[in-house]
This record gives structure tokens, C-alpha cells and sequence, in this order.
């Protein structure tokens, strides 16, 4: 059975959102594992516990999902040969708007972001003169580790003399004796490559599995992969770990069924709300926090959804505008059980703590060591991992908010200044 029945079940009738001939959607944004119930229901929310149940399996190989460890660099660049003219480009996630944002040369790079920060042209530019001489032909997309010297810092942790460098959150750390230390050392740039696309600018479709064997060697690019081949080597999940794995999912069950069809379906009708949801859990993360099933959380959701909505609400010049605004947002939130939504807290508070076993349990990404520098080093395990179901085409992050997320919101990222 494919991932994609697998995930849905035998039974359920799926309209496949890619017509014949046409380009796979790009996907700029990745949902959370937990996120999915918000966004798509009950399904979403049986995609979100089979995705956790695939990592039960002792899986060694698999054909129809493509598993990745997701490294945390900044910003993305997207590369490579432009079949139109067969010349060498570079771009960021740009290059997907309506407009693409296409650059030949360095004096496209000037042209395309001026308004953009100082850092970012810099490295588009670095990734111009050093991407270059190793692409054959093809476009990529990948996240930056490293453009300069200056990123590259030699730094005491535990005891040891590590070489450091952060793009984005995460400190990665190598041992300087090491290959990898010494390949560090001698380059221009680091990467991490993670999608390859057929097509053409303005219809492209990605490809999950990237063969880095494909670009020339070139001292000057320290380029890394991050596609997991055997789960197995890559996650070591005791039974210990695997029974409080089943147990969080067989809560998670519970609460999906005790959801009413009526509430998710006023749910997917209702983006203001789900909007709300997303930013409150943000909110929450930003703060320390995350999801609590308690009549306090959903009360603290609702005033905070009053208040945030109000503000804008205030702008309206006439009364009847602000009434009818505030009358809106009350009827969503009167529409929006105080029941229902403790149980969809619980359901995604029981994914997430799955979520978390999985990602302490992984092994170093090609021999970086990754830390959290919030004026202590914290070593953890890394970013998470990213799940692409190829035959659905669904993309899914197995990310620790509580950790990650928490200092992605609040660290800041020097790059962009």
C-alpha cells in the first residue's frame, strides 16, 4: 500500500488537486504536524496520527514518502541553468511570485533587491560566484549556512573547540580536525540542497529527492544532504519510547472522535478563525507556551481573539462599520463551542508531545552538532525532520515548537539587517 492510502485509508474518495500536464503546487510554507486538524479536519487530523504511526513501523526503507532532516539555514536560494536560456541564475523564494525574480548576474541581483537588506544581496551574490562553477544543469533550492568567513567562529562548548556558524536559530558545530571540520574551513559557502525542480520558471515542479552527487566537487562549496535512507540508522526508538508513542496517539484518537462533524465543517468555512488559531498558538510558542486542553486556555483564546480584532476594529470611521465588525467576531467565537475547541487543543497538545519523542530520539545531522544559544549553549538534536508524501504531494515538519520554534521567534536573524 502507498503512503498516500495508507495515510487516508482504503475507503475515502480523494480528488487529486494536480491536473494532468500541470505543474505540482510549490510549496513556500510547511504545516506543522498538529497544524493539519486545523487546516483540514478530521482528515487532516487522521494524516497527523498515521504520520506519527509510520515511525512504529521499523520501516527500513520506504518507496513512496522521501523523510528528511531539516536543517535550519537562511535564507533559501533557489538555482541552477534556466532551460529557456540555459544560462546560470539565482534567486530566493521570488522566483514563485507572480513576477519571478530572475538573476543572470550580479547586476540582476542590484536591480531585483535593492529595497532588500545590505545581507541579503551579499549572499545572493556570493551564492552567484560560487553556485556557478558547479551546476551542470538543473534547478535547485536550498537553505544558506554560511557566505563568509566572518560567519565561520571558533567557540568553547563543554570543553570543546568547535567551529560554529548560524544562519537562522540553530548554532551549528563541527570539530575543526574533522573532514568535515576541514571542509568547513576551506570553503566560501555551506548549503544544504533539498529540492530539485522539473519545468519551467513560472510552472515548476518539485522533486524531494535530491541526488547532491549531481553538482561538481568544488572546495570552495561545503554542501550537504539531508534525505534520510533508513529510518532505522537515523532514529533509535526504544519500547520504552514507542509505548508512550502509542499512548499519546491513542489519546489523540480519541479526542479526533469526540470532535463533532459540525464544529470542524463550521471550522474549514471559517479561515477569519482558523487564522485566529494559528496566530494564538504562535502567540503561546513566542511566550514559552503551547497548547493546553484547560477551560483557561480556551477563555484566554477567545478574550485574546476579542481584543486583537478590536484593535483593527477601532479603525473603522463609522459606528455601524465597528459594530457590525465586533458583532462578526462574536458570532465566530459563540459559533465555536468552549467544548470543542478544549478538544481540539487536546488533540493537537497529544500529537505534539508524539512529535517530541521522535525528535529527541534522532541522530546528528552529517556530523554537526546542533546548539541554542540563548546566552547558554543547549545542545538539541536538531530543527526536526520534514515528511513528503510523493504520492499525495503532501508536506509535512516534525518540528519542537516548544524549543526551536520558541527561539525562532525570538533570536534574532543577522542576515536580514
Amino acid at each position: 500500500m502507498h503512503l498516500f492510502e495508507f495515510l487516508l485509508g482504503r475507503s475515502m474518495m480523494v480528488e487529486d488537486t494536480v491536473a494532468s500536464g500541470e505543474a505540482k503546487r510549490i510549496t513556500t510554507h510547511i504545516s506543522h504536524l498538529e497544524d493539519l486538524v486545523i487546516d483540514s479536519g478530521r482528515v487532516g487530523g487522521n494524516k497527523a496520527i498515521n504520520f506519527i504511526k509510520l515511525f512504529l513501523e521499523d520501516q527500513h526503507q520506504h518507496d513512496s514518502f522521501v523523510l528528511t532532516k531539516k536543517i535550519d539555514g537562511a535564507p533559501s536560494i533557489v538555482f541552477g541553468i534556466d532551460p529557456s536560456n540555459k544560462k546560470f541564475f539565482v534567486s530566493t523564494k521570488s522566483i514563485f511570485n507572480k513576477t519571478p525574480r530572475v538573476c543572470y548576474s550580479e547586476r540582476d541581483i542590484d536591480a531585483n533587491f535593492d529595497t532588500q537588506a545590505e545581507g541579503l544581496i551579499a549572499k545572493l551574490k556570493a551564492c552567484y560566484k560560487f553556485l556557478k562553477p558547479i551546476v551542470k544543469s538543473g534547478i535547485y533550492q536550498g537553505d544558506l549556512l554560511y557566505t563568509a568567513a566572518s560567519d565561520l567562529k571558533h567557540v568553547k562548548i563543554a570543553g570543546n573547540d568547535l567551529l560554529t556558524f548560524r544562519a537562522n536559530t540553530i548554532t551549528y558545530a563541527v570539530d575543526p580536525k574533522s573532514n568535515y571540520g576541514k571542509a568547513v574551513t576551506r570553503s566560501e559557502i555551506g548549503l544544504v540542497v533539498h529540492t530539485a525542480y522539473t519545468g519551467t520558471i513560472g510552472a515548476l515542479s518539485p522533486v524531494y529527492d535530491v541526488d547532491v552527487s549531481v553538482f561538481k566537487k568544488d572546495p570552495n562549496v561545503f554542501l550537504v544532504g539531508n534525505r534520510i535512507h533508513d529510518i532505522s540508522e537515523e532514529l533509535h526508538l526504544d519500547d520504552h519510547d514507542k509505548k508512550a508513542i502509542n499512548g499519546y496517539v491513542r489519546a489523540a484518537s480519541t479526542h479526533l472522535k469526540n470532535l463533532d462533524d459540525d464544529f470542524l465543517d463550521m471550522l474549514s468555512r471559517t479561515s477569519k478563525l482558523r487564522a485566529n488559531i494559528h496566530r494564538f498558538v504562535n502567540r503561546q510558542v513566542k511566550n514559552g507556551d503551547f497548547v493546553a486542553a484547560t477551560d483557561e486556555f480556551v477563555s484566554a483564546f477567545k478574550k485574546w481573539t476579542t481584543d486583537e480584532n478590536d484593535s483593527s476594529t477601532a479603525a473603522f470611521k463609522k459606528s455601524s462599520n465597528r459594530d457590525a465588525s465586533r458583532k462578526a467576531i462574536a458570532d465566530m467565537l459563540a459559533a465555536a463551542p468552549d467544548t470543542q475547541l478544549r478538544t481540539l487543543f487536546a488533540f493537537m497538545e497529544q500529537i505534539a508531545e508524539a512529535k517530541k519523542i521522535i525528535i529527541s530520539k534522532l541522530g546528528e545531522i552529517s556530523g554537526l552538532s546542533s546548539y541554542i544559544n540563548d546566552g547558554t549553549w543547549n545542545k538539541i538534536p536538531g530543527e526536526g525532520l520534514v515528511l513528503v508524501d510523493t504520492i499525495g504531494h503532501d508536506v509535512v515538519k516534525f518540528v519542537d515548537r516548544q524549543t526551536f520554534s520558541k527561539a525562532n521567534f525570538n533570536l534574532p536573524n543577522e542576515w536580514r539587517t
